[in-house]
C-alpha cells in the first residue's frame, strides 16, 4: 500500500442503496434527496450512524452510474400513527413571509386571538393547526403559517382572522 493511502477496516453496516445515472451533480443531488426526503420518512428505518457511499460505476473507461448507500438502521422506537378523516372545515390563517416568518405569524395570531377573546378562552373555535414552506428559512420565499380550522358552527367566532 503506498503512503499515500491509510488502510483501516470497512466495518460494513445496512445500507438503502439508490442507483442514478452518473450525469451531473445535480442528478447526484437529487438521488440523495429522494432517499432521505421521500424514501427514508416512508420507511421503517432511520440513519445509520455508519458511513455514506458514493459508488461509481464505470463502462468502457467512463463513470456512467452510481450507487448511492445511504447508512440505515430500524427504527426501535415505536411510533404508533393514527389515519383519521378530518370533516371539510374552514382555515382562518395568519401568514408571514421571509427570515422572520414564524415569529411575525404567530405573534398576528397571538395578538388575534387577545384581542378577539378580551379575557374569555375561545377553547371551542376550531383546532389550531401550523404550516411552513420547507425551504430555506434565510430565504424571502420562505413562509410560515398559524390558524385554526373551523366548522361552519364554529366559523363565526373566527370571522375576523384572514
Amino acid at each position: 500500500m503506498s503512503d499515500a493511502f491509510t488502510e483501516v477496516p470497512f466495518v460494513g453496516g445496512l445500507y438503502a442503496v439508490r442507483k442514478i445515472a452518473a450525469q451531473s451533480s445535480k442528478t447526484v443531488q437529487e438521488g440523495w434527496n429522494r432517499l432521505l426526503s421521500e424514501w427514508l420518512p416512508k420507511s421503517t428505518f432511520e440513519i445509520g450512524t455508519h458511513q455514506y457511499i458514493e459508488e461509481f460505476i464505470a463502462y468502457n473507461g467512463k463513470v456512467s452510474r452510481m450507487n448511492l448507500y445511504l447508512p440505515v438502521q430500524k427504527k426501535f422506537r415505536n411510533e404508533p400513527i393514527e389515519v383519521v378523516d378530518l370533516t371539510t372545515a374552514q382555515a382562518f390563517f395568519c401568514r408571514e413571509y421571509g427570515t422572520e416568518a414564524q415569529q411575525a405569524a404567530e405573534r398576528r395570531l397571538i395578538d388575534w386571538y387577545d384581542r378577539k377573546s378580551n379575557g374569555n378562552r375561545l377553547d371551542h373555535a376550531g383546532k389550531y393547526y401550523m404550516s411552513y414552506y420547507y425551504g430555506a428559512k434565510d430565504s424571502e420565499e420562505y413562509w410560515w403559517e398559524n390558524g385554526i380550522l373551523a366548522a361552519d358552527a364554529e366559523a363565526n367566532a373566527l370571522s375576523e382572522l384572514e
